[in-house]
């Protein structure tokens, strides 16, 4: 059956559907899922779950969905909407930021985006349009999805020294002590790099640990791999004991965001990637670790915490004006770029809740942890992340046996993921300075 796709649009279509930025760059269905769709409108309007399944053969769920899955949407009736807080979200510069943000507000009904965005280590660079636009707009939509009232600090570099298998050091510490002197209370990273020392970001983590902000940072989509590498590979800046690691789960919601069965890890039996895991080679267990059974004494493991991630029920990002002749308004989009500022968003929320800086957040949430159920931590079971689709040094798949999610700390989705409105109040009293 033919589709009624022009072959131009297709073409760009395809490139899009390909984009992968980094490690934890945001993953997009795949080139034949978006190639099926027997509608070429259906990306220029709102998706809806049943069209997802219908015309992109995957879930897919809009922000009002992903909210009332976290109850979310009951704290921000309530007034818990990030109102005061400041996150900041270092990230590439794009072109279409604040246009792809207004049409997100203006489509799912959230408040206007206070938006401002800086280039803290000079310029940045051209900023990005078509593919390269997806990874800083998703950073940014997920973000005010979990809290709609906060003021979002966007941190442009340039996009050559966050995307690849090394990053650049000092124009992220240069964003990391931006974000610092600009009082942001919270820091939001989504994008990895195999493991090295990076001593200048290293030091800027640690000061940002001494002001009391905390920084959180995607765990990875490659589970415990990176492509084109043999065997398992430590990312960083996840593996910093600095930095919150935030894994991806798998949702599976009706179509008023209601769980139809419990979260299960994002791995190899659903489509594009496995939540990102392992063990660091440079960096110590960290003492809030040590008494946690599943860690390994052999360094800091990750992640510490996940949410929803998985491509198989992506979050829909709006993309006002992506690229010349590019007919996608709306597309669904998965990695743990979309989990990572969604827990940024929430620990806005707690932020805002506890009126003081949060104090050592990972100590805290593994202190939590010790009776997850009334603080709302809850156990994902299921899972693991194998990578499948990594090639050896001779081109060729191999298949990279990953974690298996267990009940307690794992190195799939760290301690589980949340229910805010029990987790909100809890973090809050466990991190006053």
């Amino acid at each position: 059956m033919r589709y009624p796709i022009p072959a131009s649009v297709l073409a760009s279509l395809t490139a899009f559907a390909v984009l992968a930025c980094g490690s934890a760059g945001a993953a997009v269905p795949p080139v034949a899922t978006i190639a099926r769709a027997s509608d070429a409108s259906l990306l220029r309007q709102p998706p809806t779950l049943a069209s997802c399944i219908s015309s992109l053969l995957t879930r897919c769920y809009d922000p009002p969905q992903i909210e009332h899955a976290y109850g979310l949407d009951e704290l921000h009736r309530a007034g818990n909407d990030g109102r005061g807080t400041t996150i900041a979200i270092i990230m590439n510069p794009v072109a279409t930021l604040a246009q792809s943000l207004a049409l997100q507000s203006s489509t799912y009904g959230l408040p206007a985006a206070q938006l401002t965005e800086l280039q803290p280590a000079g310029d940045a660079g051209r900023p990005a349009t078509g593919n390269m636009a997806v990874e800083g707009t998703l950073d940014v939509e997920a973000a005010h999805l979990a809290a709609p009232a906060a003021r979002l600090l966007c941190l442009a570099v340039p996009a050559s020294s966050i995307f690849g298998t090394l990053f650049a050091a000092d124009p992220v510490a240069r964003a990391v002590d931006a974000a610092i002197a600009a009082r942001a209370d919270l820091i939001s990273i989504s994008f990895d790099a195999l493991e090295r020392t990076y001593a200048p970001l290293r030091a800027a983590l640690e000061r940002a640990a001494r002001a009391n902000i905390p920084v959180v940072a995607s765990s990875g989509d490659s589970g415990v791999a990176w492509p084109g590498r043999k065997g398992r590979r430590a990312l960083y800046p996840v593996t910093d004991p600095n930095v919150t690691a935030v894994g991806g789960t798998l949702l599976t919601l009706d179509q008023h965001g209601n769980r139809e069965v419990p979260d299960i890890a994002w791995g190899p039996y659903a489509k594009g990637g496995a939540s990102g895991g392992g063990v660091s080679r440079l960096d110590p267990r960290p003492s809030w670790q040590a008494t946690t059974p599943g860690t390994s004494p052999k360094g800091r493991t990750y992640p510490d915490i996940s949410m929803t991630g998985a491509t198989s029920g992506g979050m829909v990002l709006a993309l006002a004006d992506l690229a010349p002749n590019v007919p996608v308004d709306f597309a669904p989009v998965g990695g743990t770029s979309v989990a990572a500022p969604i827990f940024a968003g929430v620990l806005a929320l707690v932020r805002q809740r506890a009126g003081h800086p949060l104090h050592a957040v990972n100590r805290a949430l593994y202190r939590l942890a010790r009776a997850p159920r009334r603080n709302g931590i809850v156990d994902v079971v299921l899972g693991n992340n194998s990578y499948g689709n990594a090639k050896d040094d001779s081109g060729q798949g191999t298949q990279i046996q990953g974690f298996i999610a267990q009940p307690g700390y794992d190195a799939v989705t760290g301690l589980g993921t949340i229910d805010p409105p029990r987790f909100i109040p809890a973090l809050a009293r466990a991190t006053t300075p």
